[in-house]
């Protein structure tokens, strides 16, 4: 491929990255219900972790991520990250038995597909991704969150199919009772994947990282603020959401940069 039509491709992935980005956290109100504990909306007091939570899925998990790829196409867990959330919102979806969430779950895998193919599958996994190797640090971190998370999102899971008040909290006709139960098992999810591109060296890990640190942290503060709000991990839970947040970072930093090491040495 000539350079110009190299220069072409990096432009149109970087566009699409953008404007994914743009839609995901602002048109699809990630970042207007992500706010709504700090604005305290009127009427929406008994929802604001169910609010809250929508926020952080598609403005931490998504939006950033595509951000991050704005800058940099070629990176390879970002875009992975927002897969594994399409992923997440399928499943719990099938599992919620709302169908309608089936429609951004979609949506979000074919705008992955073609972020990936703008950038000539430069950001794709390697084809070896599913001998996953975790890095031990970080890999013991991410599965002590994994278990509660897919616990909670099993309980999210119960609570759309149980009935559990509130019943009408939605956005653009999507339950959000499912959304909090995607975050849950999205967040178990990259977890994983930034142990296993610790390990395998991924472009991108720290992205991730970075983004899953913030997304814990946040739901973990509000869910302390409420811990008896429909859709919170509670007071305790919650605090520890945040050492979590704060402690992976710091490990994932510390294991990049000790990998580095050696090299500049």
């Amino acid at each position: 491929m000539s350079p110009q039509a190299a220069g072409l491709h990096a432009g149109a992935a970087r566009a699409a990255a953008a404007g994914s980005a743009l839609f995901w956290a602002f048109f699809f109100y990630g970042l207007i219900d992500l706010v709504v504990p700090i604005d305290q909306t009127p009427g929406f007091y008994d929802y604001y972790l169910l609010e809250t939570g929508w926020g952080v899925l598609y403005t931490f998990l998504v939006g950033l991520a595509f951000v991050s790829l704005a800058a940099r196409p070629d990176m390879v867990v970002p875009l992975a990250q927002v897969a594994l959330v399409a992923g997440s919102l399928t499943v719990t979806a099938l599992a919620a038995g709302s169908w309608v969430q089936l429609a951004p779950a979609m949506l979000l895998g074919a705008n992955c597909y073609a972020v990936l193919m703008l950038t000539q599958r430069q950001a794709a996994l390697p084809t070896s991704w599913y001998r996953l190797r975790l890095d031990p640090p970080t890999g013991v971190a991410a599965v002590i969150l994994a278990a509660p998370a897919v616990l909670f999102a099993f309980e999210m899971v119960m609570g759309y199919r149980e009935g559990r008040a509130p019943l009408d909290d939605d956005t653009a006709g999507i339950d959000h009772w499912p959304t909090q139960a995607a975050l849950g098992l999205a967040v178990a999810a990259v977890a994983v994947l930034v142990a296993g591109g610790v390990r395998a060296r991924w472009s991108g890990t720290a992205v991730s990282a970075s983004c899953l640190a913030v997304a814990t942290g946040w739901f973990g503060f509000w869910s302390a603020v409420y811990p008896d709000h429909a859709g919170s991990a509670g007071r305790a839970p919650g605090l520890a959401l945040i050492a979590w947040a704060f402690a992976f970072a710091g490990l994932v930093w510390w294991r990049l940069a000790s990998s580095r090491a050696p090299a500049t040495r």
